[in-house]
């Protein structure tokens, strides 16, 4: 038995494609069949707050919109052009909600800052 993880896929490849070579202590080795594993398509954003910073990707964008806004409403912070990180060491102890949009998803949650 064995396991591999690709911690470098390709990004936009519908399809992977593996061979395994096992190699033996004396020298010897062996090639298996070629395999193909499908991509999933998730297109899951992941976000979390963590050390004062709002962490976020997705499977396939780079760019994000970010507003925080406070428990009245007000818009806190804004960037339209946000990457992957956006730093909020700004915020003052309380509840916050951001939205994060990319071109096809809008996601809102609550921030506890304490």
């Amino acid at each position: 038995n064995y396991k591999y993880v690709d911690m470098l896929p390709i990004e936009n490849v519908s399809t992977y494609y593996y061979r395994l070579k096992q190699t033996d202590f004396d020298g010897q080795f062996e090639y298996f069949d070629v395999i193909a594993i499908a991509r999933k398509n998730t297109n899951k954003l992941n976000v979390f707050y963590y050390n004062k910073q709002l962490h976020f990707s997705d499977d396939h964008t780079k760019e994000f919109s970010v507003t925080v806004l406070d428990v009245s409403g007000r818009i806190i912070y804004e960037n339209k052009q946000a990457t992957t990180k956006v730093n909020l060491d700004f915020l003052t102890q309380g509840i916050y909600i951001y939205q994060l949009r990319t071109n096809n998803t809008v996601l809102s949650n609550k921030i506890v800052v304490q």
